[in-house]
């Protein structure tokens, strides 16, 4: 898997019916319109995506322009996207807080696509499996750590083995 977009603050992957984007930069407008531009792409006439986001705890919360070109992407294409999570890794109250916003947000924005919020990609990557009938949580999981790899980074926490079969 490839990497299609590779900066220090943010990296993005395709993997089949998976969309892996990583954002650590406390900067992330940029980084977002360049998302919405991949996921656009990747939308149009197929049979749907799933987005495994992670985010670090220093990133910074998106402007309006960056809020806007999301919102407008899924308004147009949401119902293409299978499912959805974003992780925000860390630790701590910074963290927690992050978490707290992005759920509340998640709870009073309708959506027309299932998503969800975690503490950490194992979680995520089962949780997403169920909504990609042909890829495992190992094979999320893994297509993550080929990211991580392919950007020179080292997860927050380890990606763990989940004893599903591949």
């Amino acid at each position: 898997m490839p990497p299609v977009y590779i900066t220090p603050e943010a990296q993005f992957a395709v993997d089949g019916r998976l969309v892996v984007c990583r954002f650590v930069g406390p900067e992330v407008d940029e980084h977002i319109l360049e998302m919405v531009r991949l996921l656009n792409h990747e939308l149009v006439d197929s049979q749907g995506r799933a987005v495994f986001l992670v985010s670090g705890v220093n990133v910074g919360f998106p402007g309006a322009v960056a809020r806007h070109a999301v919102h407008k992407l899924l308004s147009v294409r949401g119902s293409k996207v299978l499912g959805g999570t974003i992780t925000i890794e860390g630790g701590g109250f910074r963290a927690a807080a992050q978490r707290a916003i992005a759920l509340s947000v998640h709870l009073f924005v309708k959506s027309n696509y299932p998503q969800a919020i975690f503490a950490a990609t194992t979680p995520a990557s089962v949780w997403l499996a169920n909504r990609i009938p042909e890829m495992t949580a190992n094979q999320i999981t893994a297509s993550y750590s080929a990211l991580l790899a392919a950007s020179g980074a080292v997860p927050v926490s380890a990606p763990l083995r989940l004893g599903i079969a591949d």
